[in-house]
């Protein structure tokens, strides 16, 4: 844990590209920064955040029962040469099709932001950075709300013009992290 911890502060990750871009409702791109820097402590977790982390197995084996499809656990952190600021560390790796699964738990009051087949935005962008790194064309985000009140799963294809809108901002945010501006 603590090698990963060193490793997720000198590359921005998939929970991070949301907040580059002003798109994370919990963490402002000047939040984020400081974080990088050492300024501000790194936020390493909470019981939400460990409830998630544990509950990502059940999470999945919903996504497989609902679908039909199978999946696998990726336990290393992925880079990618074109993006050398960029870490992935995806929750699973659909098998037999060129995708990825973000699994996520939240609370019963996030239960708005799913009416109508919608989903957060710093989750679409959380997949997105994945799709950028890991080169996979498909990816799919699958959600338990609150202690089993919902489950719902979404399919995110990967969209090459907002992929590279949101490299470039990642890229930016980098230098600056870089500089120490």
């Amino acid at each position: 844990r603590e090698t990963w911890l060193k490793l997720r502060k000198q590359y921005i990750g998939g929970s991070d590209a949301a907040a580059v871009i002003g798109l994370n409702e919990w963490q402002s791109p000047y939040a984020l920064w400081c974080e990088k820097r050492g300024i501000t402590p790194e936020f390493e977790g909470n019981l939400r955040t460990r409830i998630g982390v544990e509950m990502e197995p059940v999470v999945a084996k919903l996504f497989e029962e609902e679908t039909g499809k199978r999946v696998q656990n990726c336990n290393f952190s992925l880079v990618n040469d074109q993006f050398p600021w960029a870490i992935a560390d995806v929750d699973r790796m659909v098998i037999g099709e060129d995708a990825i699964l973000e699994c996520k738990v939240v609370n019963e009051l996030q239960l708005k932001h799913y009416d109508d087949g919608d989903y957060p935005p710093r989750f679409y962008c959380q997949v997105q950075h994945y799709l950028a790194v890991t080169g996979k064309k498909m990816g799919y985000l699958a959600v338990l709300i609150g202690t089993g009140r919902d489950f719902k799963w979404f399919p995110i294809e990967r969209n090459e013009n907002e992929i590279a809108a949101l490299m470039e901002a990642e890229k930016a945010f980098y230098e600056y992290l870089q500089s120490g501006e």
